[in-house]
């Protein structure tokens, strides 16, 4: 934002009337100032980092303590008339002969410095590379404006932008968003076929932070496309459509030639991406085609990425977030089509798959937050995921909410936990309204898949909600050694042909809520877990003696059970086996409702006992799930 505005008659010479003259400790960064000599107008903003050598009418130093601060030329324009000076109220008008189109206002909406307003491109006069002219009477598909690329009288003008049916961009706006730079002012074709890396990586280099980097059709680039160390930077298209064909509108596409990525994020922060779109063709794509992650401890993310879409070809990941914190996806669409990767979306801690070696800093990994996405896996891989979270200790703190898409194989979403010495994914993960389908008719096993190799690891504050993730197998699968801990499951719906819910080893503290019946196994179960309306719940190998199983109407007295229950213990014997408390109906006897079955194998072998007769009513028990009580009879079994 411009802070202070002048007005000088002098450039240099250190007296009053000159620009010089005003003590740098008085100046802030991005002041303006707007100095008449003969008749050429010099608009200058200050610089307070620029340090400069002096170069009049270029680059202006302060007489007195100048520091690194440097007045910077934006522009000149040269009047035909004399000066006249007009009060608008809110700003004021600089203006010279005849008509608006030599006028320069300033104020609130109205042109910045370096700016004007006309119905075309200038045909006369001398104007500065970089001078834009906003079209005032825009029409649909005709140019938001020109802007010059090469000085001179007329100089060369090219079009810029596309105009909506109702109008364009307004110049408050512009004001209180930032600076806007169509990348064309730096050379980009952006047709869709040239080769626009230089012009774009010129326009990167060359934005100040807080810069908006404005993509008027599709620019093609070979290479990398590097933001490091860039900070509030937007990246900004004028369309996109996610109906299928890349790159047809306005966006980035990636012609092939560099084995790191296509664009660069490592280092940056407070990146903005919106409204276009970026494509990788299949011609040596890169590792991945978004990168990022920090440079050091302080470049960890606040990153946006916001109405877009990212597709094609890739040989390690589509999109790469290692480290990369606090950062937002909303609506957003995401498909990877082939080039040998596997992973639509993966985060890490760390550079776990050495796209990079030696250029991340690898530290926590918390706060994603995903809304409103598609995603879409068309590799045909066993181990592909469409979301791969490669979990330790630091990790957690990710909200994935209200999505769609499919995977063509291996699972759509698998969490994978590190053995980083705490054994442990920190958590929470949160997925909530997400709708995944198989792609094709190879069948996707498991629509979550919980992995390790440690030896015992720990997955905390998992929650499934809402969702359908259609696996043949089942809906969640935690290998053994993974306890679930804290995991919440309700209102999900399985594959018709899948067999289970959930398929886990160890579980405690969890909560369990089935939509169509589908039943559960777990190997071993701690204290405190919940299961409602799961049809069949399978229990085996060691137990507590406080499971608590919640059956369908839990709200009345006389509880419906909705499927069998069976546990197995082994190397117990019958007289002081640790019986699981159970809570089910029983009203005329549960024949053959609950079933337990348990002995040492050695002396008295298997032994089985059913539910009635031996079953006795003890009283109401209250059950705290998710800050609701339920209350549920509760019956003992005496041997």
């Amino acid at each position: 934002m411009i802070k202070t505005i002048y007005h000088f008659e002098l450039l240099t010479g250190g007296s009053a009337l000159a620009l010089d003259s005003v003590d740098g400790n008085s100046l802030m960064d991005k002041d303006r100032s707007f100095t008449i000599v003969g008749d050429a107008l010099y608009v200058h903003q200050l610089d307070a980092d620029s340090g400069l050598a002096e170069n009049s009418p270029a680059i202006i130093a302060p007489d007195t303590n100048a520091g690194m601060k440097r007045w910077i030329l934006l522009g000149t324009r040269y009047l035909d008339a004399d000066l006249t000076f007009t009060d608008l109220g809110t700003g004021f008008q600089l203006s010279g002969g005849s008509g608006t189109s030599k006028a320069l206002n300033v104020g609130a909406n109205a042109t910045l410095p370096g700016q004007d307003t006309g119905t075309a491109a200038p045909v006369a006069g001398t104007w500065a590379r970089g001078w834009i002219r906003w079209n005032t009477t825009p029409t649909a598909g005709a140019p938001v404006g020109w802007v010059c690329i090469t000085a001179g009288t007329p100089g060369t003008w090219e079009p810029f932008g596309m105009s909506a049916t109702n109008g364009f961009w307004q110049f408050s706006d512009i004001i209180t968003g930032g600076p806007w730079v169509d990348v064309r002012t730096f050379g980009a074709v952006c047709d869709g076929s040239t080769d626009d890396h230089d012009a774009l990586q010129d326009a990167i280099d060359a934005a100040p932070n807080g810069t908006k980097l404005l993509i008027p059709g599709v620019c093609a680039f070979t290479g990398e496309l590097d933001f490091s160390g860039k900070t509030y930077i937007t990246v900004e298209g004028m369309s996109w459509a996610n109906n299928g064909t890349p790159a047809t509108a306005s966006g980035l596409k990636h012609l092939g030639g560099n084995a790191r990525s296509a664009l660069w994020l490592v280092g940056a922060t407070y990146f903005t991406l919106r409204n276009l779109e970026i494509y990788s063709t299949s011609t040596t794509p890169p590792k991945v085609v978004l990168a990022l992650g920090r440079s050091d401890a302080g470049s960890y993310g606040w990153h946006s990425f916001d109405h877009g879409r990212s597709t094609g070809y890739a040989t390690q990941a589509l999109i790469y977030s290692i480290a990369s914190e606090v950062n937002t996806w909303n609506a957003v669409a995401m498909q990877l089509e082939g080039g040998g990767g596997k992973y639509v979306f993966y985060t890490s801690q760390s550079d776990s798959l050495s796209v990079s070696p030696g250029d991340f800093t690898a530290s926590t990994n918390l706060s994603l937050f995903m809304n409103n996405f598609w995603i879409w896996n068309l590799v045909d891989d066993a181990d592909a995921a469409a979301i791969y979270i490669n979990a330790a200790g630091s990790t957690g703190d990710m909200y994935f909410r209200h999505g769609s898409g499919a995977s063509r194989k291996g699972s759509h979403i698998q969490i994978n936990v590190v053995d980083d010495g705490a054994d442990a994914a920190s958590g929470p993960f949160v997925f909530d309204g997400i709708r995944m389908e198989d792609e094709t008719t190879i069948g996707i096993p498991h629509g979550m898949l919980l992995t390790s190799a440690a030896a015992a690891a720990v997955v905390d504050g998992l929650q499934l909600s809402n969702s359908s993730l259609l696996g043949t197998d089942s809906v969640l699968y935690a290998e053994d050694g993974i306890t679930l801990d804290g995991l919440t499951m309700r209102g999900n719906k399985s594959n018709p042909v899948g067999t289970r819910m959930l398929d886990a080893y160890n579980m405690q503290r969890c909560f369990v809520e089935g939509l169509d019946g589908k039943g559960s196994r777990v190997r071993n179960s701690s204290y405190g877990n919940v299961f409602i309306r799961c049809g069949a719940v399978t229990f085996s190998g060691a137990a507590s003696p406080y499971n608590t199983l919640v059956m369908e109407d839990y709200a009345t007295p006389g509880i419906k059970y909705y499927g069998p229950v069976t546990q197995s213990l082994s190397g117990q014997g019958i007289d002081d086996a640790p019986f699981t408390s159970f809570v089910g109906y029983s009203a005329g006897g549960a024949v053959g409702h609950i079933t337990q079955t348990q002995g040492d194998g050695a002396v008295d072998g298997p032994k089985a006992k059913v539910a009635s007769p031996g079953w006795t009513f003890v009283g109401m028990v209250r059950v705290a799930v998710n800050d609701t009580d339920y209350w549920m009879p509760y019956y003992s079994y005496t041997p």
